[in-house]
């Protein structure tokens, strides 16, 4: 099927109030724009209301013109401008159009006013590194920014109407990003580093490593035949007088995890914590945290408080996305 990329109208029947647009491919965009306004979720308010006072019925679709994808902010900033539909008089944009078309001045002050102080102009650029996948220490470096505001901003708690067109981009490149950074925990999990030492290696906080345990524990754990296995492996070669260092090279697995087992600090033959819950204890430890802390459950329930925090953390955390 052969995509119309060009210009939109959507015009009210009742007061001729217009709304212009672009995009690559007319026929979705619309298609977006009443599935929105249907739900009444649509970004731009004043169409919003527009459609919800009026209804559907009384708003109609013009294509204005199909031009390449290069021509298509010069051609929106053309017809926005010809039917004056930036003013409350004639329309509802809320942009003079193109993609990196200044904000108009009354969504501006609006935002300056209701969301923060921080300039509009510096929000635009901002989203726009997010947009190219500029690390976010450099954004937060760049723009003095807080990691807060920052992140505010990336998941669309602010500013969601500035530069929208970037936002499903946005969104879906820190998905897939922490999704990468999740493997990466997991792989160094199976590896049998320690929290800290992934913390470290990964420059991340201690509490997403945790949160991500708990929220693949069959990932984390489907080699755990093969470690018992390299753990065994370990103490006959220790009990022969090998060094760590020695074991690492014969068994070509990491030093750091043969130290780990040469000392005793990790055994992959014990059962693991989440192994020892089962739902029955998992439901008595949500129901005891709403009148006891970790340390007054374990005691209860006959487990360790780590434990208890790690079911807590996981009850908390399994279903829901894991942001740093």
């Amino acid at each position: 099927m052969l995509l119309k990329s060009g210009i939109y109208m959507i015009s009210n029947k009742i007061n001729k109030k217009k709304y212009i647009g672009q995009s690559v491919n007319i026929d979705k965009r619309i298609r977006e724009h009443f599935n929105s306004l249907r739900k009444n979720k649509h970004q731009n308010n004043h169409l919003q209301s527009a459609f919800n006072k009026y209804g559907e019925y009384n708003f109609e679709v013009k294509i204005l013109e199909i031009c390449s994808a290069e021509n298509l902010n010069e051609r929106e900033k053309y017809y926005i401008n010809l039917y004056k539909s930036t003013s409350r008089e004639f329309g509802y944009n809320i942009e003079s159009g193109g993609n990196n078309s200044p904000v108009s001045n009354e969504t501006k002050n609006k935002l300056m006013h209701s969301l923060s102080t921080r300039d509009i102009e510096d929000v635009i650029n901002i989203k726009k590194d997010l947009y190219n996948g500029v690390p976010r220490n450099k954004i937060r470096e760049k723009y003095n920014i807080s990691k807060g505001s920052l992140d505010a901003i990336a998941q669309l708690n602010n500013y969601k109407s500035v530069v929208s067109e970037l936002n499903d981009t946005i969104l879906h490149k820190k998905k897939r990003e922490n999704e990468k950074r999740d493997f990466q925990i997991l792989e160094l999990l199976q590896k049998g580093l320690s929290n800290t030492q992934i913390s470290n290696k990964l420059q991340i906080s201690k509490n997403i490593v945790e949160k991500v345990k708990y929220k693949y524990p069959n990932l984390r754990f489907k080699n755990k035949d093969i470690r018992i296995k390299n753990y065994n492996m370990v103490q006959q070669l220790k009990e022969k007088g090998y060094k760590p260092c020695q074991i690492a090279k014969i068994l070509g697995i990491s030093s750091s995890v043969v130290y780990r087992y040469y000392k005793g600090e990790v055994n992959p033959n014990n059962r693991l914590p989440y192994e020892k819950v089962n739902d029955e204890l998992i439901n008595k430890i949500i129901l005891f945290s709403d009148e006891y802390n970790y340390s007054q459950i374990a005691k209860i329930i006959g487990l360790s408080r780590t434990t208890i925090k790690n079911v807590l953390d996981n009850y908390k955390y399994a279903n829901t996305e894991v942001s740093d």
